[in-house]
């Protein structure tokens, strides 16, 4: 057929170490009619990680034009492939799609281990073990940090001494392994901190690590709020265990109209109807706060606690 045909339409760079290098190829668009061919648009479909050009505007019969095109790389190790398109007047083929692709690896990452989040009951400590990477080809890429810290007073402890690899083309792994130690704290609810790692040369990197405080017994809803004025109130409350079944020994508030139902049974979940005079709750008390408190028999939490608030 004779038009326009582009040679190698696609191109793969292999396994390149990664540190926000721009990648460059030239692709070609051979005119193999016999009549001038004009090149229209070009078009880089990724453009936050890839561009074209710039181009010639017109192909000689039997002539070439070169396609430059250009594929950032990022930080991260991934798979990652773009794509291009040339419009021409060609009426047989006016458009033409280039691909380029390349195994990306990180110069420097942090390996997580598993996925599953961090829970830890008040009171209790935790630790989550990880796997500093860092890869170099040459004189590209990095070594190991030379200093780890962490933010949001969490520790940093490292497990034996770094270790080397050398793998294909060249590239040498550098990995240790650290263990982050998360403070104990009483009050429930999301923590974040930050690894953070420095290089001799003024470097440095910053990976979020997330963890959550959450009690064994919980109270739903955590906190009722008496309206303006009212007397008896009706509230159903739930006590549930995140973990192993339990038993709610006594009940005890303020606030509570006797007699208070107190399950005699173990289990993981209680739904209760509790009565409340906000009149037992006396105006001027700390915070002006009714609080009810669940006697429970578990050793790491021997109490859940109700808020109940006046207006």
């Amino acid at each position: 057929m004779d038009s326009a045909y582009a040679r190698s339409m696609a191109y793969d760079f292999g396994t390149v170490l990664a540190h926000r290098q721009m990648l460059e190829h030239e692709f070609r668009i051979r005119n193999l009619s016999n009549r001038w061919i004009r090149v229209l648009t070009a078009e880089a479909l990724t453009p936050c990680c890839s561009s074209i050009g710039p181009l010639t505007k017109s192909v000689p019969p039997d002539g070439e034009a070169v396609v430059p095109v250009k594929l950032r790389a990022g930080t991260i190790s991934e798979r990652k492939g773009v794509a291009f398109v040339v419009t021409t007047d060609d009426p047989d083929r006016p458009e033409i799609d280039f691909f380029l692709s390349a195994d990306f690896v990180a110069d420097w990452e942090v390996d997580p281990g598993e996925s599953s989040p961090t829970v830890l009951r008040p009171g209790q400590t935790g630790e989550k073990r990880l796997r500093l990477i860092a890869r170099r080809l040459g004189a590209l890429g990095r070594r190991l940090p030379h200093e780890i810290s962490a933010t949001r007073g969490v520790a940093v402890r490292k497990e034996g001494a770094a270790f080397e690899t050398d793998g294909e083309s060249g590239l040498v792994r550098e990995e240790q392994i650290v263990t982050l130690v998360f403070p104990a704290s009483e009050v429930s609810g999301a923590r974040a901190c930050e690894l953070v790692a420095r290089w001799p040369n003024g470097e440095s990197s910053s990976w979020p690590f997330y963890w959550t405080v959450r009690p064994t017994v919980v109270v739903e809803p955590s906190a009722i709020t008496f309206g303006r004025g009212e007397s008896i109130v009706e509230r159903v409350v739930t006590v549930h265990s995140n973990a192993e079944p339990f038993r709610i020994t006594a009940i005890e508030g303020a606030s509570l109209c006797p007699p208070v139902p107190c399950p005699q049974t173990r289990s993981k979940s209680f739904q209760l109807r509790l009565r409340f005079d906000p009149g037992r709750c006396k105006a001027t008390s700390a915070e002006n706060v009714a609080k009810v408190e669940f006697k429970l028999d578990l050793a790491e939490q021997p109490v859940a606690t109700l808020g109940g608030h006046r207006p």
